[in-house]
């Protein structure tokens, strides 16, 4: 489960992570008599609320006994603090507050579903700049700021929420729950992250460039929730760059492949499936 880093229109489907992983646990393990079936829960512009929601009234249903949850550190905080609301009106038919973030949400899903609209939004900033006014931080680089805002430490919390819900609901039928945390582009490209914080910096911002992934830990540390944390792994392959794609800041390829080796070792290592027995 995830947003649009686990759905991955990008790649072709037999390219994604989960059918690699599908694919290498069929191919590792076929001595053990379990056959593996990895389906790809990624809906673009989810949150933790939103997945908490999807998981209680649709995937549980399908009786899965893994569930792995995809965190993506650059905006779930802000996500999970927007739509908060939810989890105590998940219809949001009466409260104005919870209509205004589901109002929210179905924009900005909109807005990232087309690429006209992502052209139009990218010119008024610009429009904007030339006149003069400073840019707000994009929400996409708050949870990186030297001290975390308010917004994101009660995004942090409610993310937390949504992942012991998830664990809980998921125990209840059998199934084991695990998260995995995805980091942004620039924490893994150097070129990349040089251009954000000098464009932040004529703002008078700084970034933290691990923050946001430093306070996600912070925020499950102590969780009955097993946490691959993919930012070490991504950073130690010899061009971390190839693993991004630079227009869309999603996974190419390469970082499919090495996500998918990555989840089976943790997957191995933290128990939730058997151990190896047959490989090649």
């Amino acid at each position: 489960m995830g947003d649009s880093l686990v759905l991955a229109v990008q790649v072709q489907v037999h390219e994604t992570f989960c059918r690699r992983l599908e694919d290498r646990l069929n191919r590792h393990y076929r001595a053990s008599g379990i056959r593996y079936r990895v389906i790809n829960g990624g809906v673009q512009g989810y949150g933790p609320v939103e997945e908490y929601l999807f998981f209680r009234d649709v995937v549980r249903t399908l009786d899965p006994d893994i569930v792995l949850v995809a965190l993506y550190a650059a905006n779930d905080a802000i996500e999970a603090n927007t739509s908060a609301a939810r989890l105590s009106n998940p219809s949001g038919a009466a409260d104005p507050v919870v209509a205004g973030a589901t109002t929210y949400s179905w924009i900005r899903r909109t807005v990232r579903r087309s690429m006209v609209l992502q052209v139009v939004r990218l010119r008024l900033v610009s429009l904007a700049e030339r006149l003069g006014r400073a840019a707000d931080v994009s929400p996409a680089l708050r949870t990186y700021l030297p001290v975390a805002p308010t917004d994101v430490t009660d995004g942090l919390a409610v993310t937390r929420d949504c992942v012991d819900r998830i664990a809980a609901l998921a125990t209840e039928r059998g199934a084991k729950t695990a998260a995995v945390l995805l980091p942004a582009r620039f924490q893994v490209n150097d070129e990349d992250f040089g251009h954000l914080a000098t464009l932040v910096a004529s703002a008078g911002v700084t970034l933290d460039r691990n923050a946001a992934t430093a306070r996600f830990r912070a925020a499950l540390n102590g969780s009955a929730v097993p946490l691959l944390d993919a930012l070490p792994g991504l950073q130690a392959q010899k061009d971390p760059a190839r693993l991004f794609f630079r227009q869309t800041a999603h996974f190419t390829l390469r970082g499919h492949e090495v996500l998918a080796e990555q989840i089976e070792r943790f997957l191995v290592s933290s128990r939730l499936i058997p151990p190896q027995e047959d490989r090649p």
